[in-house]
This record gives C-alpha cells, sequence and structure tokens, in this order.
C-alpha cells in the first residue's frame, strides 16, 4: 500500500490485469471511514482511494494532482503501469458527483455513483428543490453535455438510497449491467435532471422524492416514492440484466415470484412484458404491459411498449388509444410520437398520422 498524501491512498491489490478502482471520499474522511474501502481491498483488486478538503474535486487532489487534467493523467498513468484491465469510477455524496464527472471525462469503463449531488462541476452542492429555475437550467445543461465514450446514451438504474448500502452497492456492481449505476437518496435529487437532459434511459424501480414536481421525468414512477424491499430490487435488477444479455426464460424465472401490482414493483410488468415479447408471447406481454401501466397510465416508456405489443396483436385501435394522450403533451416524446403515428398508419387513417410525423419537424 502507498500512501501518496493525506488525500491519496493506493493499495495495488495481488496482481495484474484487474479493474483499477478510483474511489472518491467526501468530506474530507480517511479512507478507513469508508466501507468501499475495505470491500475492495479485501476482495485483492487494486484501489486508489482519493479524497479532497472540500474543493469539491474541482482542483484536483493535495499532493497528488494540483487540477483535473493532471489528475486524470496520473490516474492514466497509475492504470496502465499495473496494465489494469478496466478502470471504474465510485463514490458516494460529493464522491458520486466526482465519479461521475471525472469518469466521463477520463472514458471509464464503468461509474458507480451513490447518493451523488446534483450539480456537478459546481464548487457547492443543492437539492434541486433549492435551485432557482436559471441554476436548475443551468445543472441539465451540464448534465446533457456530459461526453461519454460509447455511442449510446449513458443507462442510470435509480433506487431510493434507504434501500441501498454500500455493502449492497458493490454486489449491484459486480452484475454489471449498464454503464453508469446511479443510487440518488432523498434529499440529492439528480434523476429528474438526468430525465429532463435525455441521459436517463431506465428508471428500473424507486424515484427520489419530489419526482413529481418535474412533470419530465416522463417515466415509470413519476411522483411514486416508494422502492421495494431488497430481495425484490435485487431480483429485478438481475432480470433487467437478462434481459438485456438476451437471457428472457430466464428472466421470466427470477420475476415470477414478485407481484407487479405491489408498491416499487412497476417494472415487474415491464420486464415480464419485455420477455414475453421477444420469446413471441405476444397476448402475454400485452397483459404485462397493462399491468405495468396501472402505476403510471401516462408513462411513455409503458405506453410506448403497450402499443407497439398491441400492434404486434393486431390491435391498432387499442394501440392508438394507449398512446393518444401524448399529443396533450406540450413536448411531447419522439420515439412516442413515431409509435402513435404508427398505430394510426395501421388504422389506415393516413392523414392523421402524417399530422403527428409532421410535430416531429
Amino acid at each position: 500500500m502507498r500512501d501518496y498524501s493525506p488525500y491519496a491512498l493506493f493499495h495495488p491489490g495481488n496482481g495484474q490485469g484487474s479493474t483499477l478502482h478510483v474511489s472518491l471520499g467526501f468530506r474530507d474522511l480517511p479512507a478507513g471511514r469508508f466501507s468501499m474501502w475495505d470491500i475492495l481491498t479485501r476482495r485483492g483488486v487494486p484501489v486508489l482511494f482519493l479524497n479532497c478538503p472540500n474543493t469539491w474535486y474541482l482542483q484536483g487532489v493535495p499532493g497528488f494532482a494540483d487540477d483535473t487534467q493532471s489528475l486524470l493523467a496520473r490516474i492514466n498513468r497509475l492504470a496502465k503501469r499495473i496494465k489494469a484491465s478496466a478502470v471504474e469510477f465510485v463514490g458516494a455524496s460529493m464522491g458520486g458527483t466526482a465519479a461521475i464527472r471525472l469518469g466521463v471525462e477520463y472514458g471509464a469503463d464503468r461509474i458507480t455513483a451513490i447518493n451523488p449531488e446534483t450539480c456537478l462541476g459546481l464548487r457547492h452542492s443543492q437539492s434541486v428543490l433549492d435551485l432557482s429555475p436559471a441554476e436548475a437550467r443551468a445543472a441539465r445543461a451540464e448534465l446533457a453535455g456530459l461526453r461519454t465514450t460509447r455511442p449510446q446514451r449513458i443507462r442510470a438504474l435509480v433506487s431510493d438510497a434507504d434501500a441501498v448500502d454500500v455493502v449492497n452497492m458493490a454486489a449491484l456492481a459486480a452484475l454489471h449491467p449498464v454503464d453508469l449505476c446511479l443510487f440518488p437518496g432523498r434529499d440529492h435529487h439528480v434523476a429528474e435532471h438526468l430525465a429532463a437532459s435525455g441521459k436517463l434511459d431506465f428508471l428500473l424501480f424507486g424515484a427520489p422524492a419530489g419526482a413529481a414536481l418535474d412533470e419530465r421525468l416522463l417515466d415509470c414512477h413519476r411522483g411514486h416514492h416508494h422502492a421495494p424491499p431488497m430481495p425484490s430490487a435485487m431480483a429485478m435488477l438481475r432480470a433487467y440484466h437478462d434481459c438485456t444479455s438476451g437471457r428472457f426464460a430466464r428472466a421470466l424465472d427470477r420475476l415470477a415470484p414478485l407481484d407487479a401490482a405491489a408498491i416499487g414493483h412497476a417494472s415487474v410488468g415491464f420486464l415480464r412484458g419485455w420477455a414475453h415479447t421477444e420469446l413471441g408471447a405476444i397476448d402475454a406481454a400485452v397483459q404485462d404491459f397493462f399491468a405495468a401501466r396501472r402505476h403510471n397510465p401516462r408513462s411513455v416508456r409503458f405506453c410506448r411498449a403497450l402499443s407497439q405489443a398491441l400492434l404486434s396483436a393486431g390491435r391498432a385501435e387499442e394501440a392508438v388509444v394507449a398512446l393518444s394522450w401524448v399529443l396533450e403533451e406540450p413536448q411531447p416524446d419522439r420515439v412516442a410520437l413515431v409509435a402513435l403515428a404508427d398505430a394510426l398508419e395501421a388504422t389506415n387513417r393516413r392523414a392523421e398520422a402524417e399530422g403527428v410525423r409532421g410535430r416531429l419537424g
């Protein structure tokens, strides 16, 4: 173990070829105060623990790097020196903010942020509830401007921090289902900003308090503040991973014990519908998507999936009904508009379909 400074500590792990974990701390606390440090070092993987004295990592790390660019360069040199197979940035609160900002700029293989603060790059952090409209727009612009090293959008699995501690987080991160694992808490409200910036790909379960305040959080849990019990959450996460990996029958087996109508379980129906669609069981998929939609009748994602399943079942009129409300939105979802136009086309309402397509610009 090498102690670069009071704010930089490196554990080389048991050998080369492992993932280098860059663990970002908060509030000047030493490495020994963080469970993640103990978890990773016990696993024998390389860990670089960094902290900073309330500078939000904007001025580097004292005694290790003077600014962001020199910090990223030094991390890169360290990764090459130990021949790391990948680099992960992980942190909580202020460290979670830094993990996202620095990890994206570095081009990390994975970013895990627990309860990250909202205002990336700012010298202070505020809840979205405390931001003025101008500050909120600035924060969203920052998020929208994040550069990624992959062509797809950042994906985020979002959970209430009350349901996830660092030990559970380590287990979830090991599943590696996404590029960004995000766990916002009740007072940080990052999900609204990710949704507004278009970076939120799938809100799997749970929701931040106050989500209903932002009408652009158009997903399955707008205004829904309940996370499922951890065993259910783990089953949903693993089923989601199975679906993204093409293991649809296995996903259905994982979801079988779960009640799609239970609080915090909206995604059970969505995941079952996804799996049944891919397996060709369209009638079952329609019922699954209907069950998911009950949690939020105006979930763009759920209504879009339902309409596609209905179209596949030859029920075009019902598909139109499932999505017609989208036209009432001041800024309708573009993919939902395309789906509605396709449904109208299938019912031979070509003029209406062209009108909907015209709204796409």
